[in-house]
Order: C-alpha cells, then structure tokens, then sequence
C-alpha cells in the first residue's frame, strides 16, 4: 500500500497503483483544522495589510492613520469554492468573522449547503461577481486544472481577494499576476505554487500585494503529529484487513480484493 502523508495526491500515479492493486491512503481529518486557519490567516493579513505594518514598526515608522487598503471581513462575502472537510471549517470560520458565505460545489446537495447555514453558489458567474474574497479548497484533477484562468479572474468581482490553499496547479499564475499588476484585483493570499519551490520567474514573488507562504498551512505541531499517526494507522490497517475505506483514494481496489 501507500500511504500518503497529507490529502493532496495529484503527484501520485493512481491508475498505476490501480492497476497493481495497490490501495492509496490519505489523511483527510489530520490537517483540516491547520488549512482552514491558514486560509483565515491569509485573508486577514490581506485584509489587515499585516506585513506592511510589522515593516513599518521594525523601521520605527509609526503609520497613523492607518493604511487606506486595509478593511474588515465582517460584512464582507466569500466564496468557499469547495465543501469538503476543509472548505466546510473554513466556511464557518467565515461565519464566524461576521462574513457573508457562499458555498459552490457541485457534489454536495443544495440542502446540504443550506442547512450548514450557507448560500448555495449555483451559478458560479454571478457568485464570482459578487465575491469580495475567493478561497479555493478543490482538489487538483484533469477537471480542476487551471480552473482559476483569465476568464475566472476577469469574472471576479474588482477589488477582489484571491486565497489559495488547496493545490497550485488550480491557479494559472501568469493570468493571476496580470489580474493583480493591472488592479483588477487587490490582492491574493498563496500557500501554494504551480511549480514547487517556487523558482525564481515567477511573476507573483516581485508583486506587493501577494501574501505568500510555502506550502506550509498543515505544517503545524500537531498537524504534523495527526498526518502521522494517521498514516501509522492506515498502515496497520492494511495489515489487520480493517483499512478504512473513507482513507482510500482508489476504493476499486478494496472492491477487487473483496
């Protein structure tokens, strides 16, 4: 088996381990918690304009009144793009900053969304032109791919805030630098890069108001400690014959070996 040390699995050949009947195993409870308040850091630190001030003190210039830029998230509208595990805390993590919470995923009932306490976003158009701040939290796949591309963002409301903390392939970077260079946007907060480490021509590493981190949101303490032990788990799992199906990423092979 392979047991994966997080919930990302685009760098892994599944229909090859398919076709061998091996089973693919995530984490998927262990680093939803650290993601979700990541993906909060990053709009509040947008929101806030955290790394301007902080430069400002250590160079002993006291910013009074405070920067234009900066605004509360209370009364402002998100779209959670994604209701998993992950999407779900961040959706009301949201709530819980006063922010008004759209929900788009089309896998997950409408009533399902509604009775979390959330607004369906049916049609993504118009959700996309409503949204103050869009937080992404899909999986990267043949479907997802560079979703994010020119006509998302041009979609996007102006003004707007970008959060990424799911997958770097689900954004194209190029079209993203030019929605922020020209203004379209305000700014964007990034856990992950289409290509990793980032490398030195990217365009969004010389742009000012990007908030970047290195894949980092489920590095915590015990984010970590979860993912681990997660996996020790599935391992022994395996062995007992007691593998969790909802840690499988191609469950066809449990059903094979049944």
């Amino acid at each position: 088996m392979v047991a994966r040390h997080g919930v990302g699995y685009d760098a892994v050949d599944v229909p090859a381990l398919t076709e061998r009947g091996i089973p693919l195993t995530v984490t998927p409870d262990a680093n939803a918690a650290c993601v979700a308040e990541h993906a909060l850091m990053l709009m509040l630190n947008v929101a806030r304009q955290t790394r301007y001030y902080d430069a400002a003190v250590r160079e002993l210039r006291w910013s009074n009144p405070p920067v234009p830029d900066t605004f509360d998230l209370g009364g402002k509208t998100v779209l959670v793009m994604g209701f998993g595990r992950i999407g779900g805390r961040v959706a009301r993590l949201c709530k819980a900053f006063d922010m008004r919470v759209l929900v788009r995923d089309p896998f997950i009932p409408q009533n399902t969304i509604k009775g979390a306490g959330f607004i369906p976003a049916k049609d993504l158009q118009a959700a996309l032109a409503e949204a103050d701040v869009v937080t992404l939290h899909l999986p990267s796949s043949e479907k997802t791919r560079g979703i994010v591309n020119g006509e998302f963002l041009a979609s996007m409301k102006q003004g707007a805030v970008l959060i990424n903390t799911a997958r770097g392939t689900l954004v194209e970077e190029k079209a993203l630098a030019g929605a922020l260079t020209s203004g379209h946007l305000k700014a964007a907060g990034l856990d992950v890069f289409w290509e990793e480490p980032a490398t030195a021509d990217n365009p969004l590493l010389k742009l000012p108001n990007v908030v970047m981190t290195p894949h980092s949101a489920a590095a915590t303490e015990q984010g970590l400690r979860r993912m681990a032990l997660s996996c020790a788990d599935s391992i022994l799992s395996v062995f007992a014959n007691k593998l969790d199906p909802d840690v499988v990423i191609n469950q066809e092979v449990l059903r094979g070996n049944a």
